[in-house]
């Protein structure tokens, strides 16, 4: 959703800023998101003959149902009904979800649908986590092991997003007088304005920082990057996708984790 439109007349210079500030102060994953939705709901309307925006609650009701009807899941579903609720709120228009018949449409869907998608992922507890980052340091000095060990146990202390670990760099991590430390997030999906929270990281985990920091021979910029082949660190920071596949990676060579693991198992 790269740029929103407004209303079914050509916008305003002021309504235009409006939108592209609305837009730009949403984060990256729910602007994709949104914006995928609201292509979703245009072509629906199209296809049926309604009008997308501004869009009448009996239309965006059908919509809903459709999506339903078609086997998505009620996650995928609440999202379709948050696009389209975004877009006229963005427009200053009224938001056709917020009436009675789309908000009972969406708790018919909740119970029907309870059982569809991928399910929320297994939470991975202090102990497996603790086995999880045992096992990738493994008691080498492997710069991958290392890395992956100290990711797993940063995630598990301070309940940190895949995204936030990512932006992690060596100038966050501070260590205390307890033989702990701290990390500090600098933005999150939860603190649009970037003002930063500090998060408590135990000995075992901050000495696991310093293990794969000694290995990686850095001391600034990013904090968990890629590893070359040969087991030397590359400038690049490690990606997110990259991030989550090694925590399932990690979590699969435990025993005792049941469930689908997923890059917030950790959370």
């Amino acid at each position: 959703m790269h740029r929103l439109p407004t209303t079914t007349t050509p916008a305003t210079s002021d309504q235009r800023r409006r939108v592209d500030a609305a837009v730009a102060a949403l984060a990256p994953n729910t602007r994709k998101a949104y914006g995928s939705a609201w292509s979703g709901w245009q072509a629906w309307a199209a296809e049926h003959r309604r009008q997308a925006l501004p869009a009448a609650p009996a239309d965006v009701a059908d919509y809903l149902e459709a999506r339903h009807a078609g086997g998505a899941s009620p996650a995928t579903v609440r999202t379709a009904r948050a696009a389209v609720a975004k877009v006229h709120q963005v427009s200053g228009l009224g938001d056709p979800t917020a009436d009675g018949l789309c908000k009972d449409v969406l708790r018919r869907i909740g119970r029907e649908g309870r059982d569809r998608g991928r399910g929320q992922v297994a939470g991975i507890g202090w102990a497996h986590a603790e086995a999880a980052a045992s096992l990738a340091s493994n008691g080498s000095d492997s710069l991958q092991g290392l890395r992956d060990a100290a990711i797993v146990r940063v995630m598990s202390d301070t309940l940190a997003r895949i995204s936030e670990i990512a932006a992690l760099r060596c100038a966050d991590v501070e260590e205390d007088a307890t033989g702990g430390g701290t990390v500090l997030i600098r933005a999150s999906k939860s603190d649009q304005q970037g003002e930063g929270s500090t998060r408590y990281v135990g000995p075992a985990t901050l000495t696991a920082i310093n293990r794969y920091r000694e290995a990686a021979e850095h001391s600034a910029g990013p904090l968990f990057r890629q590893v070359r082949r040969g087991g030397h660190a590359s400038t690049d920071p490690l990606g997110a996708d990259s991030i989550r596949a090694l925590v399932r990676r990690r979590a699969a060579a435990v025993d005792g984790i049941a469930g689908r693991i997923g890059g917030h198992s950790l959370r």
